[in-house]
């Protein structure tokens, strides 16, 4: 029983990656001549092909590909600071809207351009007070597979911000990882972690210019053409 299993294992595998014949065919098959206690090893040995065929063939990162999606990041933190031996709690959540678009201009290197949309609510706990901030930024970036689908990425932003009936302008500079799970052969999921650096400019000496270092976590969606 072990020798015909074999045999009739390496049989379908070379069938499913030469003619890429469908999974569901193949668990039929099976699920007629073998035990239930082996259906588990064809399905994952299925999965690893299926894995096995997505890595091998061209991935659409190379010269003349395009890409665009966008980012959905979200970061909620609570600040404790004492002054005066007062204690200031504040909570202030951030969701981050980021539409892209990139082009390779050589293979595995892509420049492209996202609007940055960072909206910002921060609540005094104990007076729950509530104050809204918008920044609204067009960055430029650079994009480079430094190994398989894992990807560093570098952008400079500039734009304006608004805190209540306050403006003033905002330059951010961000550096990002991330890895591309390709889902199939045009559509990815990204996480990305990024480090960022950011200064405001208000107008009027409304607040004291502002510079702040940030980490974060977002995932991007990508469609690949």
């Amino acid at each position: 029983m072990s020798t015909n299993f074999s045999f009739i294992l390496m049989i379908s595998l070379n069938l499913f990656l030469k003619l890429r014949i469908s999974v569901n065919c193949l668990i039929k098959f099976y699920l007629r001549i073998l035990p239930m206690k082996r259906i588990l090893c064809i399905i994952l040995l299925m999965y690893v092909s299926r894995t096995y065929l997505v890595g091998q063939s061209e991935k659409p990162i190379s010269k003349g590909h395009f890409f665009a999606g966008g980012i959905i990041g979200y970061d909620s933190k609570r600040i404790d600071a004492t002054l005066d031996e007062i204690t200031i709690s504040q909570r202030i959540n951030s969701l981050e809207l980021s539409p892209n678009f990139g082009f390779f201009l050589i293979n595995r290197m892509a420049l492209g351009l996202k609007a940055n949309s960072i909206f910002t609510k921060t609540r005094y706990l104990s007076t729950n007070d509530l104050n809204k901030e918008r920044k609204l930024l067009l960055s430029p970036f650079i994009r480079y597979y430094v190994y398989s689908d894992f990807f560093g990425e570098l952008d400079l932003g500039y734009g304006k911000v608004k805190y209540e009936e306050e403006t003033g302008t905002i330059l951010r500079g961000l550096f990002s990882i991330g890895y591309s799970m390709f889902l199939n052969d045009k559509i990815s999921l990204e996480p990305i972690l990024s480090l960022s650096r950011y200064k405001e400019n208000w107008k009027n000496n409304f607040l004291s210019d502002n510079k702040q270092t940030t980490i974060s976590f977002s995932v991007s969606l990508q469609a690949f053409f």
